[in-house]
């Protein structure tokens, strides 16, 4: 009979990565208040997770893209128009190793979207969509850490310094703004519109995660006189999460995940647009531990079997 010691653990193991190109196609409707199409000169998009779900195998999504085209309207040989729309879709994933208890991060990239006239009324879209999940299980393991009241036993040990997870947590933030334009401008119509999430920041304090970040936003728009304007505004996304027993000494990781966007001409308020973005935040925090960990060991009289942490 041999005593040993023993630590516990809660680890946050990844069960997978996994990298998809999908595709998302649909129809653009020129509105009845807009001149027809003669060619697109630019088009962009903005992707959105509505939506996903984890099941035995794979993960279902479902998302929309929001997309900006600038067009030459037919029978005019100066100036450009816009439109907008969002193609919905919704996907299965096969993720080997993965079921509904897992916790998981999916966060997309417009790769690029090909545009097609099929007349003056309508145009074909096909998005090139990145797709990126990754996906976590939380797993409590004990750990042999020493052999006691054993005198022929030699132990070889090293200290190594271990992340235990503490506990989870998520949050909604509604990101919202009135940004103002040039007030020479009357506002006519959206054409462009890109997102940028930057300056992450995480502090943690007793049983609370302030998560701050700021979403920069490029919007090119169309004045009513056919000029061509840009404001590049900064918003805060703020928000906290309650996690049970955690403190400043602890560390994390964070993931942001866009939900939905809503960028439009503000009707409450001239020379002015109306932005407001919706993320999921999620948080794990991690307690780490000191552990001396044996890597070798030897006796004379008894046989010993070692297994490792594998992450």
């Amino acid at each position: 009979m041999v005593n040993i010691a023993k630590e516990n653990l809660c680890i946050n193991k990844i069960m997978a990565e996994k990298t998809e190109i999908i595709f998302v196609e649909g129809d653009m409707i020129v509105p009845d208040s807009k001149p027809d199409i003669l060619n697109a000169i630019y088009t962009s998009g903005i992707a959105c997770i509505y939506k996903r779900e984890l099941q035995e195998g794979k993960i279902k999504i479902d998302g929309g893209v929001s997309t900006y085209i600038m067009y030459m309207p037919e029978g005019m040989e100066e100036g450009v128009r816009g439109i907008n729309t969002t193609l919905d879709f919704t996907q299965s994933i096969d993720v080997e190793g993965i079921n509904q208890d897992m916790q998981a991060c999916v966060t997309t990239n417009v790769k690029s979207i090909e545009t097609k006239v099929i007349n003056g009324r309508k145009i074909g879209m096909k998005v090139a969509l990145e797709i990126n999940i990754k996906v976590f299980a939380k797993e409590d393991i004990e750990v042999v850490n020493d052999i006691t009241e054993q005198e022929d036993v030699q132990l070889l040990k090293n200290d190594f310094m271990m992340n235990s997870l503490l506990g989870t947590g998520s949050t909604k933030i509604y990101a919202k703004d009135t940004v103002q334009i040039d007030n020479i401008d009357q506002l006519a119509e959206i054409l462009k519109v890109s997102t940028n999430l930057m300056e992450k920041d995480v502090k943690i304090s007793y049983n609370k995660v302030l998560t701050k970040a700021e979403v920069e936003i490029k919007i090119a728009y169309l004045t009513e006189d056919n000029r061509i304007g840009m404001v590049k505004p900064k918003i805060p996304v703020v928000g906290f999460i309650d996690i049970p027993n955690v403190s400043e000494d602890n560390t994390y990781d964070v993931c942001y995940e866009l939900r939905n966007i809503i960028v439009k001409p503000n009707a409450q308020e001239e020379h002015s647009i109306y932005v407001e973005l919706e993320y999921e935040v999620s948080a794990n925090i991690y307690e780490t531990k000191k552990i001396n960990l044996i890597q070798d060991l030897y006796s004379p009289s008894k046989m010993f079997k070692i297994g490792k942490i594998r992450s």
